[in-house]
């Protein structure tokens, strides 16, 4: 090994104690214990007489430093330690602590979830214009000044629960493998299949054991233990990804445009204060379900299993389904979805002012396309609601996904069934540079200033995939 002359400058250290001068050798430094050398430089410095000896109160601090050159090598060092304390902020999501091992720093999130506003100062159920039928919408608010880069986990709570229950015959479908709670369906009377908490909700009469508790939250491959399904380990909990501009109708007339994104399996940091509104939409978000949401601060990134800088958990509910316009179910015991929901779906085909926004009219397939007009379907579906017609769609996707991002390249949705299964999906990309990079397109004017609607790709039928 080479030599520098700096280690000739380096051979003792000088500790100087009350009128004591002690000279200690590096080799000496360096066989202490370290208990030794905590007990020499770091207890406490009490102020201690007797005899002829006074040892005043002092501390060994780091003060400046001065470097050691040569060769090519500098040496910098102190003795002791900065001031125990908080030193700087750096570019607002960093911090510097001083110290010996200082803790890191756990704090909270500069800013929460905002669902129910103060129009609505009741207790659930209410005409909170906020809560819809197949999206989640909300906003993000904090302390004045710069906000952070956040995530947002939504966690499914319990799905598809109608109440009152649908007709008997209806059975709704069963998510509960996807949320987190234990609630159980009826094995028998007159609600066989349907969504139950305890006998009374199996009705004729009350008659113990007919409701059966099932396990929640086992859908996710990464939660095969129900105890794990409240951690960020994506089982049970999805995450609010990136932002999209969406237009309300492709036209004639054009009109919007608003920000909307989809749920995705991965946490994805962004500093949502400045905007506004948001509408999340996903195969996840189902009718008559509810759903907590909280925001990871940006000291969680990376760390999401253990951070402890998380807002308080916001519950948020969905109206039933094709519930699109007052009176809404719940608070109303009428029946609902009524020919009020029905014409405004028609109004909203038809793009005439007044009519309920793509957030909460937009009701169909599994993930709503946020890409395209309302239609047809989104008319027959709340029609089928007001007949009593069971949810028709799938639900949640397990999350990881099984198709890999931009990996089966395809023209229809066959190849990407036979590849990944019944539901799987061939779908657009924006190329090109530009902030639309890898967002989901119909035609070129949903890639505006990032290339063109390209090739198609495989996703699962969530429109998912890994990277």
């Amino acid at each position: 090994m080479k030599t520098n002359p700096v280690q000739s400058q380096l051979q003792s250290e000088t500790v100087v104690i009350g009128n004591w001068q002690l000279a200690i050798s590096n080799r000496v430094l360096r066989s202490l214990p370290l208990a030794a050398l905590i007990a020499l430089f770091a207890a406490p410095a009490l102020a201690q007489s007797g005899g002829g000896y006074d040892i005043k109160k002092s501390t060994i601090d780091s003060g400046g430093h001065s470097n050691l050159t040569g060769g090519g090598y500098k040496l910098g060092g102190t003795v002791g330690q900065h001031d125990a304390s908080e030193l700087t902020d750096i570019g607002g999501i960093y911090k510097l602590t001083g110290g010996f091992w200082s803790p890191a720093p756990t704090g909270t999130p500069p800013n929460e979830i905002i669902w129910d506003p103060a129009t609505n100062p009741i207790p659930w159920p209410n005409n909170n214009p906020l809560a819809t039928t197949r999206s989640l919408r909300f906003t993000v608010d904090g302390p004045a000044g710069p906000s952070k880069p956040e995530a947002i986990k939504v966690t499914m709570v319990d799905l598809q629960h109608p109440n009152p229950p649908n007709l008997p015959a209806q059975t709704p479908p069963n998510f509960t493998t996807y949320d987190t709670r234990t609630n159980g369906v009826c094995n028998a009377g007159s609600l066989i299949g349907h969504h139950c908490d305890i006998d009374a909700d199996c009705p004729p009469g009350v008659v113990a054991g007919r409701c059966s508790s099932l396990a929640a939250c086992t859908a996710d491959p990464a939660c095969a233990d129900p105890l794990k399904c409240t951690l960020p380990s994506n089982s049970c909990a999805r995450w609010v990804g990136k932002l999209g501009t969406f237009y309300e109708s492709q036209g004639p007339p054009v009109s919007g445009p608003y920000s909307a994104a989809r749920l995705q399996c991965t946490p994805y940091y962004w500093d949502w204060k400045p905007e506004g509104l948001l509408t999340v939409v996903g195969a996840d978000v189902a009718p008559s379900s509810e759903y907590s949401v909280q925001v990871y601060g940006a000291s969680c990134m990376g760390v999401e299993a253990g951070c402890l800088a998380v807002s308080p958990a916001v519950t948020m509910y969905t109206r039933r389904s094709g519930d699109v316009e007052q009176p809404f179910n719940p608070p109303s015991a009428t029946g609902q979805p009524d020919v009020t929901d029905v014409s405004q779906l028609v109004n909203k085909f038809k793009n005439l002012p007044g009519a309920p926004v793509k957030a909460i009219s937009q009701i169909q397939p599994n993930l709503p396309e946020l890409n395209a007009n309302i239609n047809v379907l989104d008319i027959l579906a709340v029609v089928d609601a007001l007949k009593g017609v069971k949810y028709a769609f799938s639900g949640p996707c397990a999350c990881p996904s099984l198709v890999t991002c931009e990996l089966t390249a395809c023209t229809s949705d066959t190849p990407c069934i036979n590849a990944y299964g019944a539901g799987s999906k061939c779908v657009k990309v924006c190329t090109g540079p530009g902030s639309l990079t890898g967002d989901l397109c119909i035609d070129n004017t949903h890639c505006v200033g990032s290339g063109t609607c390209g090739s198609g790709f495989c996703r699962d039928r969530c429109v998912r995939c890994k990277p």
